[in-house]
């Protein structure tokens, strides 16, 4: 037997075993990563209130202080009640356990079904696994999702094991576990309305194989198992704290796909911005490609096997097809939806491959060669994802995080302890990002804005999203929503701005993940730049270096700059995009400290290589040190020069007065040497008088558009 001589010998078990080790590799280091998602800390929240209140249904408004509705049915209540004891037992180092066993329970029951149905190819049973692993990402946060996440896998194996009668006719009595598992699911997390729809997919092609599948699809005994279990679920469905209503939840839901307009313009607002709800093609950069990736090989895996499977058969498996299609569409549809399709895919892959047992070959190659070719193939994409797996890990770390554990930077830890110790605020703005970890640190003490639950807000998203874009300013902002205390994340660019710019509002505290503003009538205890240094020690991450750092130069905090880009050189060196990035730290660090030495000289020579406009100081510094340049320039008659830094900073200020006057100016003195320069001088002139007509130098600027001769104008700089 071919198969058995390519699996039994010697080099092929080695082989084998290196690639397990691999595996084992990649899953370990790819998910060795801190908590990304700020969902755990409301979930942490509300079990504890579920606990200590005996109630299933926690009152969602009580947690912000903005409008919050407290209609919406979201039942978790035993994942978070499960997550809130492993976190009181074990703390985070718990919870990052129980992320890993989550994730290899799946892959054990996919590797229970490779045992049980001796699938013929562990070479490509090792990349089916890899490749489930990886396409597994956002099922494996940490909050119930990752219980789903199981669920499905189970579900899964249920229907599998039935399906390939591992234990004969015991086999299908064990589809009446499905009720159960839903009893358990519906109460656990919402995406068991995908596991029923899932379920219905699979009891409807079932029923069709029985009249239009081959004969060895057609199992009345499986039908019969899978209609009473089905059956049997429907009712069970109705024991949650909602009840009837939160059972059909799945038919309102699919009721908003094809009617929109049912969906509050808050939530629409909320999904459209939230990046687990886009499709899989929203970007084609990291980590989407990565995914792409994925996505792209189960689907020519998938496609393959069936086409093998319905040459042989005849008929195709409608149950599995139909199951794999909307699986791999909502796959691409949703990110988050990413975890759902791994265990039906290797489970599908193993039924319809399951028949070529004697000298199979996936690709149809001839002989032994062929199939030897053929798993050389296989190794080489498996070695590849994951080598790629744990060099993404290790030196481009997605958004936000890093190669270990621990808290990411959305989790405002430092920040949180200030507002508990010393703000005079109470009404607090915050970030979607961040509040969930206020939730669970300051409440009842404070009360926050909104947060990652998202769904208790409607038209509070609408404006926190107008007013995160720029399409609100502040004060019309504070009009309807009060605040005397902000903390602003160092990702929310225009939101920042608007404080920096704002002479209502001072920065009182900064740290490894956002600024708090308050009100600049409320009594502050220290300064500014008076805090430890430590505190950025939380930074693990290359971007939000970076970004702290861009604050610290704002606030002029020269020593929390130079201590960010020491840590930045210790800790970031291996990670793509350093050298970058640290360069231009090392420009503006150096070049401010010039220039706030008068070393004017070497400032512009510094500062002009960076030019970033999100540090205002740079920006500033450059612009009086262009005005230093033009006047030199402009008194050695070098017309050039001078005519090009007033240029520079147009660019920065287009509409400046001064300088339309003095680009206009220095045009006019250089005109005779070429006749380019008087229609730039009438051209910056025109400006000027356009938009200042009552500027002190209106007279000279018509003088020039008259063109009246031998003028000396000043440089007016």
């Amino acid at each position: 037997m071919i198969t058995a001589m390519i699996t039994d010998n010697k080099p092929t078990k080695v082989m084998v075993g290196l690639m397990g080790v691999l595996l084992l590799a990649a899953i370990l280091i790819r998910y060795a990563e801190p908590i990304k998602d700020g969902d755990l800390f409301f979930h942490l929240a509300y079990g504890k209130s579920i606990v200590e209140s005996g109630k299933l249904i926690p009152d969602h408004t009580v947690y912000s202080w903005t409008d919050a509705s407290g209609d919406h049915m979201y039942c978790a209540w035993i994942g978070q009640v499960l997550l809130h004891a492993v976190h009181q037992i074990g703390g985070f180092p718990l919870l990052f356990f129980l992320r890993y066993l989550g994730l290899f329970l799946v892959l054990g029951l996919i590797a229970v079904l490779y045992k049980q149905t001796r699938f013929p190819d562990p070479f490509l049973f090792l990349l089916m696994i890899l490749v489930t692993a990886i396409g597994s990402y956002s099922g494996v946060f940490l909050k119930p999702e990752m219980f789903s996440m199981v669920f499905m896998a189970i579900m899964s194996y249920v229907y599998f094991q039935a399906k390939f009668q591992v234990y004969g006719q015991r086999s299908y009595p064990l589809l009446l576990l499905l009720p159960l598992l839903f009893l358990i699911w519906i109460n656990t997390h919402g995406v068991w309305m995908f596991g029923m729809i899932i379920l219905t997919i699979l009891v409807a092609g079932e029923v069709v194989n029985l009249y239009a599948g081959s004969s060895t699809n057609r199992s009345p005994v499986l039908v019969r198992y899978l209609l009473i279990a089905y059956g049997i679920t429907l009712p069970v469905l109705l024991i949650n704290p909602f009840g009837i209503k939160y059972a059909l939840n799945p038919v309102f839901r699919i009721i908003q796909v094809f009617v929109p307009a049912s969906e509050s313009a808050g939530n629409v607002a909320g999904v459209e911005n939230i990046y687990a709800y886009g499709h899989i093609f929203k970007t084609f950069h990291d980590p989407n490609m990565h995914i792409i990736t994925i996505w792209g090989i189960m689907v020519v895996l998938a496609v393959f096997a069936a086409a093998v499977h319905w040459k042989k058969q005849q008929r195709p498996d409608w149950a599995l097809l139909l199951l794999n299609l909307a699986l791999a569409i909502l796959f691409a549809r949703y990110m988050r939806a990413n975890y759902y399709w791994g265990p039906f895919w290797c489970m599908s892959l193993m039924l319809w491959m399951s028949k070529e047992k004697q000298g199979f070959s996936f690709l149809g190659l001839p002989g032994r060669w062929g199939a030897l070719l053929e798993r050389a193939g296989i190794s080489l994409v498996f070695m590849a994802l994951s080598l790629l797996a744990i060099y993404k890990s290790i030196f481009t770390p997605y958004l936000n995080s890093w190669l270990g554990f621990g808290l990411n930077n959305w989790a405002p830890v430092d920040e949180s302890r200030f507002l508990k110790e010393q703000s005079s605020g109470n009404r607090l703005f915050n970030s979607y990002k961040s509040g969930a970890y206020l939730i669970y640190d300051l409440f009842p003490d404070y009360k926050v804005f909104i947060d990652a639950r998202r769904f208790p807000y409607d038209q509070v998203f609408s404006d926190y999203h107008a007013f995160q874009n720029g399409k609100i300013r502040l004060d019309a902002f504070l009009d309807k929503y009060p605040f005397d205390v902000a903390l602003i994340d160092y990702d929310q660019r225009k939101v920042f701005l608007e404080f920096f710019n704002s002479k209502e509002w001072i920065p009182v505290f900064y740290g490894a993940t956002g600024v708090i503003y308050q009100k600049i009538q409320l009594q502050q205890e220290r300064e500014l730049h008076d805090y430890p240094l430590s505190r950025f020690d939380r930074i693990n991450n290359l971007v939000q270096a970076n970004r702290v750092l861009t604050a610290a130069l704002n606030f002029k905090g020269q020593s929390a700059a130079v201590y960010i880009f020491n840590r930045m050189k210790t800790r970031f060196k291996h990670i793509r995009g350093y050298a970058g990035i640290a360069r231009q730290a090392k420009l503006k660090i150096e070049g401010l400290n010039a220039y706030n030495n008068h070393e004017y000289d070497m400032a512009y020579l510094l500062l002009s290589q960076s030019d970033d406009r999100t540090v205002v100081p740079v920006t500033q510094a450059l612009l009086n040190l262009r005005i230093m340049r033009c006047r030199q320039f402009y008194v050695e008659k070098k017309y050039d020069q001078a005519l090009g830094m007033v240029e520079d900073n147009l660019r920065v200020l287009p509409d400046h007065p001064n300088f339309l006057y003095a680009a206009g100016a220095i045009a006019y003195a250089a005109q005779a040497r070429s006749s380019g320069y008087r229609a730039k001088a009438q051209t910056y002139m025109k400006q000027l008088l356009s938009k200042y007509p009552n500027h002190p130098r209106a007279a000279l600027a018509r003088d020039v558009l008259g063109n009246r001769p031998g003028m000396s104008l000043p440089l007016g700089l």
